[in-house]
């Protein structure tokens, strides 16, 4: 046999197995005999068929164990010497060394068995197998004879090594010996291992199908997920574990990889566990071409049934979330945080703006801004803005009307994470601002009517004292005195009726409210104003059929209608038209929300001009008492306010409306009155009663105010009444529990000391059934003005009052 044959031959022994250790051998042994046998040298070896598996490596042990050589002229040479075979056997590349079968001795061994194990060889020589070997439980040959058979060798660290041994007997002058050649298969045992480990603890199911389609090995994923033990799936037809529907279409797909037409299929299947149900996977088959064995199909399966669950909850998840998106009532918007500008946005977004999603999609939330620095945006691709900002913003809409939106912005990244957005969700506080803005002006004229009520009623005390005094000095005929306190009258007079106006403003004024028909009282109002406002200025005059009776005081609203007809003549310098309206109106809850009233029905009264209008700035304060546009001398500011007071006390509001340029439209809504109430007669003037006999008369004088009880006390001792005084409630009560005659009560209305005026009447009353009570006030706030309406037996005199009201009041009040 050439060494070039023996080479061939090594080839196709080592590298023909799918084994690393033998591999490992042959590649050894080759590299050792072309050493012995030289260039152009021959080997003979004993007559021996390819071997297969561990027997080629037997085989290959038995060769080496019987090899004798030649020289490198072509002449034989023995090598039955001792010297020769020490030689060659010391010199091998693989580990080797002679056992005593019986003793497990260890006789002799190489350099590559002592380095393998870590010991000298002089050392190894004297141990035993026993000292280096540990059982595997591997089967292994009779003793003395010959084999092969993988165990684990101790080596002299301790670490446990695995090996394959190839033992062949041999004769020598002592007898039989073993001669084993050793292999360390350690790399190669770990890397079965890891591989098997991987087989088993796949988080995917793996299974080995045979060409004839019988199922070789299965892992541990496999075998769990169809619910069977694993030896009742090996050898069963792979058609057994698939729906019978897609059978066909597996064995088609299998055929198709056998015949070379595809390399792999991918697909989902449905595989039927042990009790019936139903397991869909994800499979992926291809072909194993193994050299150890016929070629096998790999399937690859990933159970799909909780993935398809997952992503059906996501798929639902994401519809949900898509109706909330579009169906949201907030407006909703996507916007890039670098510039805002919008990617996606949704229908509650768009109408609030006027527009569609579609012609939205694109724009840059600036250029939706109204003007202004109050209503900035965080600028765009800011890195240090908070992820999440709250504040209320004003946009235009397509039309160009201004609304306000209260915007939350919260940062957030995009699915891909390389792209921060911004999501934008706003509520439209259009009409909240609005409310906002009217309850603030409401709560601040309501503090002023607090305020001006108060002052107001002192202011009346005091102006009754200057009137009733300066008539006083004017009874005394003299010119030098007559003159001046006719002038403290007119003035104190035109006090009175600046204190009457904020009364009214502080809704404290006295109010004769009955059933009134507005468009009579409208009717009669216009008469008189086109003889005053001139020619230049149209009236229009819109009467609505079937209006409803309000619940007012008639003599309040025509001087509502007189005062807005002469604002907005003043309006309308170069003339214009004045329309006046009048209509029925519902209001629903919301509407009557948005109006600061109760949900009911009111009859509207409404003045509206073609003047030049109101800025903003003047339409906040319009209703604030003195204020005025007008110049100094012109006007009070407190035609408005005084409107507005009387509004409010009835029961209902006042509205305006107005733009420079555009004019001003003022709205009064006043209350229905009750269905079965009717307008009362207009009264004609009334006929003064015969003075009674006042010296027959005594009257109880009840005022706080020492001053005015005094000037009080005077006139009507000039009327010539009997006058007593006191200056409480509880001083009067002393007067009323007398003996004393007393034919009328004259008292305040607010008096310290616990005691109002119509309580004091009241226990009047209580002691003596038949005494007249005339009351006086500067205003009667609170439960003094509800005793007023529910007991109207009490006539009231309002203050300030000259002496000709005090006389005509007591008259008619003594011959009641």
């Amino acid at each position: 046999m050439t060494r070039q044959q023996l080479i061939m031959w090594v080839a196709r022994v080592g590298w023909g197995q799918a084994n690393t250790g033998m591999r490992s051998f042959s590649a050894q042994l080759l590299a050792f005999l072309a050493i012995v046998a030289g260039p152009g040298g021959r080997v003979a070896v004993a007559p021996a068929q390819r071997p297969a598996g561990r027997a080629a490596f037997g085989r290959l042990a038995a060769v080496f164990g019987r090899m004798v050589g030649t020289a490198r002229t072509g002449r034989p040479l023995p090598l039955d010497t001792e010297s020769q075979q020490r030689r060659l056997f010391d010199g091998a590349p693989l580990a080797s060394y002679l056992v005593e079968p019986d003793s497990g001795c260890i006789v002799a061994c190489n350099a590559a068995a002592a380095a393998m194990l870590g010991y000298d060889q002089p050392t190894l020589c004297t141990m035993r197998l026993a000292d280096i070997e540990t059982e595997t439980g591997d089967p292994r040959p009779p003793p003395g004879q010959g084999g092969q058979f993988e165990t684990r060798h101790r080596t002299s660290a301790g670490e446990l090594r695995d090996v394959l041994v190839a033992a062949a007997p041999v004769e020598t002058n002592t007898g039989r010996l073993l001669h084993c050649t050793v292999v360390d298969i350690t790399a190669r045992k770990r890397t079965e291992a890891r591989l098997r480990s991987t087989f088993e603890e796949a988080a995917v199911g793996i299974l080995h199908i045979s060409p004839g389609g019988q199922v070789l090995r299965v892992n541990r994923y496999v075998s769990t997920a169809l619910g069977y033990r694993r030896h009742e799936i090996i050898g069963r037809s792979v058609q057994d574990l698939v729906l019978p529907a897609q059978r066909e279409e597996v064995l088609l797909q299998l055929r198709r990889i056998a015949r070379g037409e595809i390399d792999s299929y991918s697909g989902d299947r449905v595989y039927l566990g042990a009790d019936g149900r139903r397991v869909e996977v994800a499979a992926t088959v291809s072909m194993v071409h193994d050299r150890l064995e016929e070629p096998y199909f790999l399937v690859i399966a990933q159970h799909i049934s909780d993935r398809r669950r997952v992503e059906a909850a996501l798929q639902k998840s994401e519809r949900q979330l898509r109706q909330i998106f579009t169906t949201s009532p907030l407006g909703i918007a996507v916007l890039t945080a670098r510039c805002h500008r919008i990617v996606q946005a949704n229908n509650a977004f768009a109408r609030v703006l006027g527009t569609s999603e579609a012609e939205l999609a694109g724009r840059s939330l600036f250029e939706l801004l109204a003007p202004g620095p109050e209503i900035a945006l965080p600028a765009p691709g800011a890195a240090e803005a908070a992820p999440t900002d709250t504040r209320d913003i004003c946009m235009l809409t397509r039309a160009g009307r201004k609304v306000w939106l209260r915007m939350s912005l919260t940062r957030f990244e995009d699915p891909g994470g390389t792209t921060p957005m911004v999501l934008a969700i706003t509520e439209d506080i259009t009409e909240r601002r609005v409310m906002e803005a009217a309850l603030r002006q409401a709560n601040r004229l309501e503090a002023i009517g607090k305020l001006t009520g108060g002052i107001a009623h002192d202011f009346n005390n005091l102006l009754s004292v200057i009137t009733l005094a300066a008539e006083t000095l004017a009874d005394l005929r003299d010119p030098m005195v007559a003159r001046p306190a006719g002038e403290i009258v007119s003035a104190a007079l035109h006090g009175s009726e600046m204190v009457r106006r904020l009364l009214a403003f502080a809704r404290k004024q006295p109010l004769a409210s009955q059933a009134v028909d507005l468009n009579a009282v409208v009717s009669d109002t216009v008469n008189l104003l086109e003889r005053s406002l001139g020619e230049a200025i149209r009236i229009e005059l819109d009467r609505a059929p079937g209006l409803w009776i309000a619940e007012t005081d008639p003599a309040q609203v025509q001087d509502a209608v007189l005062n807005l007809a002469i604002n907005a003549r003043d309006a309308m310098p170069r003339g214009g038209v004045l329309r006046i309206a009048t209509a029925n109106l519902a209001l629903q809850a919301e509407a009557a929300r948005a109006a600061d009233l109760p949900a009911g029905e009111y009859v509207t009264l409404t003045v509206a001009d073609t003047g030049c209008g109101m800025a903003p700035e003047v339409l906040e304060h319009a209703l604030d008492p003195f204020f005025t546009t007008k110049p100094h001398g012109a006007g009070t500011g407190m035609g408005l306010s005084t409107i507005y007071g009387f509004a409010r006390q009835c029961g209902g509001n006042l509205k305006i409306s107005s733009a420079l340029g555009e004019g001003t439209q003022v709205r009064l809504l006043l209350p229905r009155a009750a269905a079965e109430a009717v307008p009362g007669p207009r009264e004609g003037p009334r006929l003064a009663p015969p003075a009674p006999a006042a010296s027959l008369r005594r009257i109880l004088v009840v005022d706080d105010n020492a001053a005015l009880r005094s000037v009080v006390i005077r006139q009507l001792v000039s009327l010539g009444y009997d006058v007593l005084a006191a200056e409480s409630g509880p001083a009067a009560l002393d007067f009323l529990q007398g003996d004393a005659a007393i034919d009328l009560l004259f008292t305040d209305e607010v008096m310290p000391q616990g005691l109002s005026g119509t309580e004091l009447a009241e226990a009047a009353r209580r002691l003596r059934p038949d005494i007249k009570v005339l009351l006086t006030t500067g205003y009667a706030p609170g439960t003094a003005m509800e005793s007023r309406e529910n007991a109207p037996q009490h006539p009231l005199l309002a203050k300030p009052y000259r002496r000709s009201d005090l006389a005509a009041k007591v008259r008619e009040v003594l011959l009641d």
